[in-house]
Parts: C-alpha cells; structure tokens; sequence
C-alpha cells in the first residue's frame, strides 16, 4: 500500500505540471492564433514539451522522495522500482488528460472557441504516436530511476 502511496504522489506532481504546461502553452496560442484550428495547433505542437518535462520532473521528484524514504526506512529497496512505474504511468496518464482539459477550458473561455470542435482538433492533432512517444519515454525514465534507486538503496542497508 505504501507503495501505491508514494508512486500516486508522483503521479500527482507529474500531472501538475501537465497542467501548468497546458495552461501556458494555451495563453501563448490564444494571443498568437485566432483561428481555432491554428491555436489548436500550436497547442498540440506545445504537447511535445511533456516529453521533456516529464521525465525530469520524474528525475527530481523520485530521487527526492525514495531518499526520503529510506532515510525513515519505510519503503524497502525492493520497492523502489514499483513506485517509479506507478508514479511514471499514472503520471503520464493524468498529465496528458489534464493537460487535454485545462488546454480545452482555456482555449474556450479566452478565444470563445467551440469547446467540442477545439477538443476533437487538439486530440487528433496530438494523436496516439505523440502520446505513445511520452508513454514510452516517461516510463523508461520510470525504470532507469527505479533501478539506480534500488541499488542505492540496496547499498544503503547492506552498510547499515
């Protein structure tokens, strides 16, 4: 359970700054664009920027939280690898919904866009290879980060 715990905290922050991201990149289209398929455009090219983001919001906020954890001894070594793909899948899915909603809302509150037709050209403008690509990536950062904690952590109670 602690598990589940420590990797849904990640996935939090990760789809937090999903959010902040859309928010952003959805004020920057809604002054450069005033035709809904460009700003839906420019919001979707903005969508590449988790791909970036992600992983290293994963980066910081795993090491800090398992060293943490260690230090309290509550999360065993062996578990360093489950938190970092819970936190890594979920956070990717809440991160890319989020950002879908928050860009949406946006875009039809300051543009007065059509909610439904700025919503379906977003989404078929990122389409499933963007989000596959950012599924791919930010869950191999998730493994990458889970192996070298483990081994850290493994480290850490053979010398203790």
């Amino acid at each position: 359970m602690e598990t589940i715990k420590e990797g849904l905290k990640g996935a939090g922050m990760l789809a937090t700054v999903g959010g902040l991201a859309a928010g952003i990149i959805t004020i920057l289209a809604s002054l450069i664009n005033s035709d809904l398929y460009a700003a839906a455009g420019f919001v979707a090219t903005g969508f590449y920027i988790l791909v970036l983001l992600l992983p290293l919001t994963l980066l910081l906020l795993l090491v800090d939280t398992q060293e943490e954890a260690a230090a309290k001894k509550r999360l065993p070594p062996g578990e360093a690898m489950k938190v970092s793909l819970v936190a890594a899948g979920a956070g990717v899915i809440f991160a890319a919904l989020l950002f879908l909603v928050i860009a949406t809302i946006m875009a039809s509150f300051i543009k007065q866009f059509e909610v439904v037709a700025f919503n379906e050209t977003l989404r078929q403008d990122i389409g499933w290879l963007t989000f596959g690509l950012l599924l791919v990536i930010t869950l191999a950062t998730g493994v990458v980060v889970g192996w070298r904690l483990r081994d850290k952590l493994v480290g850490q109670k053979s010398t203790s």
